[in-house]
């Protein structure tokens, strides 16, 4: 397993993380002995949400039996709630202490503002979340679903107010191009039409949580490129993946794995991991053994050709 340094943050996270948003763990069953197996594998960043249906308690209870300090935790507040985009000090601090009662801890190493509303200002934002840090609700902060701009203009104000700015930015990103919002409000940022702000992230040196790096599933292993897809994955996958570019970039993660002796899964981990960001990757497999193996993409090295070959920006490997 790497190791990445997360700005204001005192421990050091794996670069694969976890995604808690899992069948299991959405409905509330017991998980532990697959959580022990990620975090035995080295993964020691767990993803969650307030909104994860009972992701949070099955977090708690496993959380409850193991050291504190071992452990990064991520969670999420403010989610809209239909029509109320609940973006404000108010919502924060409901969330916050929802969260630290289900997940049996006084502190959250990483949380995230799960939307924006770019109606509330970012000074207020940047203003109640260091609140949250200054009760020592949380350690570190950041968003899921912010264009960068939004991020730099936040940024900008906390840094010439001696506040603490976002740290980690968690949009879609993934060696499969988002074509859809999967479930309203998503932002992505693969392809030539967002190059700018990874440039930007890459420059400002904000961490990078890609959810999504397995395409929903396309790049997990769970079918391949001769399959019927659109029986196999779950329709949000269909809708925010599903085309014949995402399709053929599966057909070339499988010819690679063939080469290498390693899994698709591995390839596309490989990919995103070795990216110029600071990419760390968020993965949700139900199995220990599916575990193990995204473990061990850091086992996979990519030249640039291959790199640029996989993302369909050249024909061949030659």
């Amino acid at each position: 397993m790497q190791y990445g340094d997360i700005k204001y943050l005192n421990k050091k996270a794996s670069r694969i993380i976890f995604g808690c948003a899992v069948g299991p763990m959405l409905s509330g069953r017991d998980f532990d002995s697959v959580l022990s197996v990620v975090l035995e594998n080295g993964i020691n960043t767990f993803d969650t949400g307030r909104v994860y249906g009972q992701s949070e308690e099955v977090l708690g209870r496993w959380l409850s039996k193991q050291n504190r300090e071992d452990v990064i935790v991520e969670t999420k507040c403010c989610h809209p709630d239909g029509d109320v985009k609940r973006i404000g000090g108010k919502f924060a601090f409901e969330d916050v202490s929802r969260s630290l009662d289900a997940l049996k801890t006084d502190y959250i190493d990483i949380y995230l503002l799960h939307r924006d509303n770019e109606a509330v200002p970012v000074e207020e934002i940047i203003g109640f979340m260091n609140e949250l840090i200054d009760k020592k609700y949380v350690k570190t902060i950041g968003v899921s679903n912010w264009r960068a701009d939004r991020v730099a203009k936040a940024n900008a104000y906390a840094n010439a107010h001696g506040l603490q700015p976002f740290s980690v930015s968690s949009p879609q990103y993934g060696l499969a191009k988002q074509i859809g919002d999967p479930w309203g409000g998503c932002i992505g940022i693969s392809g030539e039409a967002m190059q700018g702000e990874r440039e930007w992230y890459e420059k400002e040196g904000v961490s990078i949580f890609a959810f999504s790096s397995l395409a929903g599933g396309l790049l997990s292993g769970k079918c391949s490129s001769k399959d019927d897809i659109p029986t196999l994955l779950p329709p949000y996958a269909l809708k925010a993946f599903y085309c014949a570019e995402n399709v053929e970039r599966l057909a070339r993660a499988e010819r690679l794995a063939k080469e290498k002796n390693a899994t698709v899964a591995q390839i596309a981990l490989a990919w995103l991991l070795s990216d110029a960001m600071q990419t760390y990757a968020v993965m949700s497999p139900d199995t220990a053994e599916r575990v193990r193996d995204n473990a061990a993409a850091f086992e996979i090295s990519l030249s640039d050709e291959e790199r640029a070959w996989l993302n369909l920006e050249r024909e061949s490997l030659a």
